[in-house]
């Protein structure tokens, strides 16, 4: 967990380094680096966590901050979620950030299932079925 609001590099470098034996690498922060929701993108995030997040391994990043549900493509063998849609009124998404796989503006909760060789996460809605799924198998 990263306080997005005061982002440390130094304490977030080290943090990244994986131990021996770790498989799996996730990073939760409130500000999303990628989205295209009403706040957007984090100014400062783009230009230098994703290399980071690459260079350590990161599999997956959680973010809120936007009202809504957005995914990435891979980038990196890293998948980046936006998910605000708990509690809040939801908001429409803007025009989609080139990252964006999906953006829907939708009350939600993930289910996240780590196992050994992937990860799965399914987008749901407060009744019925899953409305996104993805499995990421990282970089691992």
């Amino acid at each position: 967990m990263a306080d997005s609001n005061w982002l440390r590099m130094d304490w977030l470098r080290q943090a990244l380094r994986p131990d021996e034996g770790d498989r799996w690498t996730i990073v939760v922060s409130h500000h999303p680096v990628y989205s295209s929701g009403e706040h957007g993108s984090t100014q400062g995030f783009s230009s230098t966590l994703p290399r980071l997040f690459r260079k350590r391994g990161v599999d997956l990043v959680l973010n809120g901050h936007d009202h809504n549900y957005e995914a990435s493509r891979s980038l990196g063998g890293v998948r980046y979620v936006v998910t605000g849609g708990g509690g809040a009124p939801v908001r429409a998404c803007g025009p989609p950030v080139r990252t964006t796989a999906v953006c829907i503006a939708r009350y939600h909760f993930l289910e996240i299932v780590v196992g050994s060789k992937r990860i799965a996460v399914r987008a749901i809605p407060r009744r019925g079925r899953p409305f996104h799924t993805f499995t990421t198998t990282g970089r691992g």
